[in-house]
Order: C-alpha cells, then structure tokens, then sequence
C-alpha cells in the first residue's frame, strides 16, 4: 500500500474528520425556506428535554443546534424545551384565554430547529 493511501485511509476514518462530516450533513439538515419562529401556543406533548439553563431565547436556540434529535424547540416559564417532533405536532393554537386558565395550559413560544440555524448562521 502507497504511503499516501495509508494517509488517506487514516484521514477519512479518524474522529476529528467524522465530526466534520457529521457537522456538514447536520447544518445542511437545519435549513428550511419558511420556517415557523416565535409561535405563540400551548404544548400539546412532551418535550424530551427542558432545560432552566437555557431559557433565555439564545441559550435555547443553541441547544436545538447541538442536539441532533431537535427539531422544535420553545421558550417559557423560564424553561427552554425541545422536542424530537415537528412544531405542528407539539404546539396547539392560542385560544379563548379563559378556558385555556380553566384546563392550566402554559402558553411557550415555538420556534422550528431552522429558526435556531439560520440565526446562529447570521453571527
């Protein structure tokens, strides 16, 4: 074997080239042409992860970036939540406030993964 190919073989197979690769197809999958950020709603399932650490909005953004199931992710009640569904399926329309009281519903603001991208991609 070629000593280049040895090089190569040992380049495309190490950690630091694999996280790359992991990190390209990962920023390509964060992309959308309309995404839906900010939506006021309630939840309607639950969040595989919520973290108080992160609930200020640029906190939360970022942890939807690094985890790789995120695909919402809301703010509220001084949580951050993320939730490995689309926002269509996790958050509910804001309605009649009053029976919302009645049934104890949180309202949080949803944002889609490609809202926290797209704004990490402006910085």
């Amino acid at each position: 074997m070629k000593p280049s190919s040895v090089l190569l073989s040992l380049a495309t197979t190490s950690p630091l080239v694999a996280a790359v690769n992991i990190w390209g197809k990962f920023a390509t999958d964060t992309r959308c042409e309309d995404p839906d950020c900010s939506i006021r709603g309630y939840e309607t399932r639950v969040p595989y992860s919520v973290s108080e650490d992160g609930k200020e909005v640029d906190a939360c953004k970022n942890r939807c970036i690094l985890h790789l199931r995120c695909k919402t992710w809301a703010t509220g009640h001084g949580t951050c939540r993320l939730y490995k569904l689309p926002l269509e399926l996790v958050a509910g329309p804001v309605g009649d406030e009053e029976d919302e009281a009645t049934l104890g519903l949180d309202e949080f603001s949803f944002s889609e993964r490609c809202c926290a991208s797209t704004s990490l991609q402006r910085k």
